[in-house]
């Protein structure tokens, strides 16, 4: 993390006369946002030397961005200020619009996009976004479900987030998970069982059992405040955990007080 980061690191150490040490030293990720994102990562050890050859040892992985220093609230700053930047505000809208042209919303919205995402922009900007409301309506697929939709202008927000939230968690994610992701989708999930199959059936020449099951109104029985946990154990900066509060906490069931 270079020698200015060492040499503070040293000179704290020298003060304390604890046998367990802890640093704090920002971690930078490469997100597909083209920015980088900070997560603060707390290593202990149990003298100054070995807290020193940690440091060392770690130079290629820990790194303080250019310009940031050790101040968190500067890194806090900074990645926030790029995420809400007009340059990818405009990249969620392309990416939630695609294939979305002949929707008299989605129309309405882009007739005039400048000023509208200059508005969201401002409004993240200065802490004043608040979520709108939903609009519910039926669907038979073929089954008989209830559907509520935000607004154009929340969508884009979602997809945001989206964009910031995906290369964080996609890595952890299991790879028989197949909605949502990059390289995924109906028919790569069709090949993967496609091939299990075969595998498990021995190329079909053995018999086997599958079984098929659903989670009955699993979306309308999620915890806010269980998942706004799990989500912040791996996102950190607390601008971008009170959007994600924000939006969690949009819409709830009635009849359970949660879901999303």
């Amino acid at each position: 993390c270079g020698e200015a980061g060492k040499a503070v690191a040293a000179k704290a150490l020298s003060t304390h006369s604890s046998t367990v040490f802890s640093i704090i030293i920002p971690k930078l990720y490469f997100s597909s946002l083209g920015n980088s994102r900070i997560a603060l990562c707390k290593i202990s050890y149990t003298n100054p030397s070995s807290c020193i050859k940690g440091i060392t040892e770690r130079g290629s992985v820990f790194q303080f961005p250019t310009g940031g220093g050790i101040n968190g609230n500067n890194l806090w700053h900074n990645e926030w200020v790029n995420l809400i930047s007009l340059k990818n505000l405009f990249r969620a809208w392309q990416d939630f619009s695609a294939g979305k042209g002949n929707k008299l919303d989605v129309i309405e919205f882009e007739s005039n996009l400048e000023d509208e995402l200059l508005s969201l922009g401002n409004d993240l900007r200065s802490g004043s976004y608040v979520h709108g409301t939903y609009r519910t309506f039926l669907v038979h697929d073929p089954k008989r479900r209830e559907i509520h939709t935000a607004g154009i202008r929340d969508r884009v927000i979602h997809r945001l987030l989206y964009n910031y939230l995906l290369p964080i968690f996609d890595r952890v994610w299991l790879d028989c998970s197949f909605s949502c992701r990059p390289g995924k989708g109906q028919h790569r999930s069709i090949e993967c069982v496609e091939r299990t199959i075969r595998q498990v059936t021995r190329n079909y020449t053995r018999a086997y059992w599958s079984v098929k099951c659903d989670i009955k109104k699993f979306f309308y029985h999620i915890d806010h405040e269980i998942l706004f946990s799990l989500l912040c154990r791996r996102v950190f900066n607390p601008s971008i955990q009170s959007l994600l509060y924000k939006i969690i906490s949009s819409w709830h069931y009635p009849a359970t007080g949660r879901g999303i």
